[in-house]
């Protein structure tokens, strides 16, 4: 992806955040597919279309890149205009799907529901070992890396696992055991990133990105840990803090198209240049304070005019 390829290392996002969309897999009485696609189209095809028309001139002004119409198509079918775009694919992919997942999942409970969503994420994971035991074993192989329109189908796991603990908080001892969980799930994706597992069947089941074990341990673990925090009985989801928690959820959407922009602008000022920010955790860990903070302040303006506000999903 041209200048903003490298900076790919320091974009953290996963399969967590697909869990946001929990809520669609409940049905509406009386609503129909059409009517379901109106809806969520309305608030994700404006932004998309802003997002990826933002980010090219991002790449053709600010990294010098020259654009051609056969490179665009193709990023564009990649998904692959920017380091964080995918992610508008995935849910394009996941509301495409839902009111087929509605009638198949409605009446069944959490435990078959953590069956079928544990199943899938478990197959993406063997579509990706796979090929890397076939490379083990001297075969030719790729690993599955699937375009644009394709790039939903190893998150429906996700999708459906959200569903199913939508509404499950944990107390004192199973909070502290899902805790201890995250950190160690947590600790293989750190360790597999900074050194990587030298037995090539470790990594098997220790790497995989998005796609192996560990992330989706830690994506579960961190989703249920933070619904246990601030689940609808606790003080965080009670007034005032409530409403703004609400509000700022409003703006998230907003905060994930813009995030990036504003690293890329930090990340050539002389404090947070990108060569002296990967290398230092305490000045990554500040501009990432700085830019969230900043990307919600200028959402929420944005958000205050009517003709821009479409353009964060707001």
């Amino acid at each position: 992806m041209g200048g903003h390829g490298p900076r790919s290392r320091l974009v953290m996002g996963g399969p967590g955040v697909h869990h946001g969309q929990r809520r669609l897999l409940a049905p509406r009485p009386g609503e129909g597919a059409r009517a379901f696609y109106a809806r969520r189209l309305q608030r994700i095809a404006i932004p998309l279309v802003v997002a990826h028309v933002g980010y090219l001139l991002v790449r053709w002004l600010m990294f010098g890149e020259q654009l051609t119409i056969p490179q665009i198509v193709r990023d564009l079918l990649h998904a692959q205009v920017f380091v964080h775009l995918y992610f508008f694919w995935i849910i394009l992919g996941l509301y495409l799907i839902t009111p087929l997942l509605r009638p198949a999942l409605a009446g069944r409970t959490r435990n078959e529901l953590l069956v079928i969503g544990g199943a899938c994420v478990g197959w993406t994971w063997a579509v990706w070992a796979g090929a890397q035991i076939l490379g083990i074993a001297g075969a030719r192989t790729v690993i599955w890396q699937p375009a644009a329109l394709t790039l939903f189908l190893p998150y429906i796991g996700y999708f459906v696992l959200g569903f199913a603990l939508r509404d499950l908080v944990l107390r004192r001892g199973a909070l502290l055991g899902a805790i201890g969980l995250f950190g160690v799930a947590e600790f293989l994706v750190v360790w597999q990133y900074a050194v990587g597992a030298q037995n090539p069947m470790l990594a098997v089941v220790a790497g995989g990105g998005y796609q192996g074990l560990p992330v989706a341990l830690t994506a579960v673990a961190i989703f249920v840990i933070s619904r246990s925090f601030i689940s609808s009985s606790s003080p965080a989801a009670r007034p005032p803090l409530g409403a703004v928690a609400r509000h700022l959820g409003e703006l998230s959407l907003g905060v994930f198209i813009l995030h990036v922009f504003l690293l890329n602008v930090a990340w050539k000022s002389a404090p947070f240049a990108f060569d002296v920010v990967n290398q230092n955790l305490p000045l990554t860990l500040l501009l990432w304070v700085v830019v969230t903070v900043l990307s919600f302040a200028a959402c929420a303006l944005i958000a205050r005019v009517p003709i821009l506000r479409k353009t964060i999903g707001f």
